[in-house]
């Protein structure tokens, strides 16, 4: 098998990133996402956010 037929047959990998603190960093996240989303270029190309979770501090599962 040349390099060729190597590189065409690679699977696309990406690692999904999952995110914590919805509510305690809701300021970072409310810049950080459209900058994530609207400038893919600045970040890399193999990552993605799979989610972004959290609890406020006021519900019942949120309390520690």
């Amino acid at each position: 098998m040349n390099d060729k037929n190597c590189a065409d047959s690679e699977e696309k990998i990406t690692a999904f990133y999952h995110l914590p603190g919805l509510f305690e960093f809701y300021e970072f996240y409310k810049v950080f996402l459209p900058l994530f989303k609207e400038h893919r270029e600045y970040f890399y190309n193999w990552c993605d956010i799979g989610s972004i979770y959290g609890a406020p501090a006021d519900c019942i599962w949120g309390r520690r």
